[in-house]
């Protein structure tokens, strides 16, 4: 296979549209849907490839993401556990209270 139908390939299966394609190749739009009717498997196989590889990425920040969160989780945690609230207003005190119970109530839920 020339060097050009891989990239078209790997051009196409990203999205690229034929027009931007046929200008970066220096081939007609023609040639690219030619090419796109013979290549059909291969750049089925590629497309699903790629759509893998950004779901594992996606995946990958998604557990990132998590690891932070839960990093700054513990350290809001551990600074609540510091504090004793004496000064905070009572009507606060209360309000938070509130809160705390409803989220509890639907843990148990």
């Amino acid at each position: 296979m020339s060097e050009k139908k891989e990239k078209f390939i790997d051009l196409r299966a990203s999205g690229q549209s034929f027009q931007k394609i046929a200008s970066e190749l220096k081939v007609s739009k023609q040639t690219l849907i030619n090419w796109s009717k013979e290549l059909q498997e291969e750049l089925a196989n590629a497309k699903s490839l790629r759509r893998d590889y950004l779901r594992e990425k996606l995946k990958l920040d998604h557990e990132g993401r998590l690891n932070i969160f839960s990093t700054v989780l513990q350290k809001i945690h551990a600074e609540i556990e510091k504090r004793d609230f004496s000064d905070v207003p009572t009507d606060k005190l209360f309000n938070i209270l509130e809160r705390i119970e409803e989220r509890v109530e639907k843990l148990d839920a």
